[in-house]
C-alpha cells in the first residue's frame, strides 16, 4: 500500500527510530501494535500523524479500472477501521 511505503519512507528521512509497517499488516494492526514507538532522533517519544492531500482524488481518478476501485475500496475500509478504532 502506498500509505505505508511512503510512511517508512518519512520515517527513515527524518531519522525516526521505529518499526517499519510490513506489507501484510493493516494501518490498524500497525499502529495499535504494543512495541510499535516513535522515537525522535533526541530520544523524544512522538505522534505520527497522517495527512492525504487531493484525497478526493480516490474517488475520481482512482474509478478507471475494476482494478483501482478495487484497490481505493480496500484502502478506504482500512483507512475507516483506523479511524473508528475497528480491528
Amino acid at each position: 500500500m502506498q500509505v505505508k511505503t511512503i510512511f517508512a519512507e518519512n520515517l527513515r528521512a527524518h531519522g525516526v527510530d521505529a518499526r517499519l509497517p510490513r506489507e501484510d499488516e493493516t494501518l490498524w494492526a500497525y499502529f495499535h501494535e504494543a512495541e510499535t514507538d516513535f522515537w525522535s532522533a533526541r530520544n523524544r517519544l512522538l505522534t505520527p500523524v497522517l495527512v492525504l492531500d487531493q484525497f478526493e482524488e480516490i474517488f475520481t481518478l482512482g474509478r478507471h479500472s475494476d482494478e483501482m476501485r478495487a484497490r481505493c475500496r480496500a484502502f478506504v475500509s482500512e483507512l475507516g477501521d483506523l479511524i473508528e478504532n475497528r480491528t
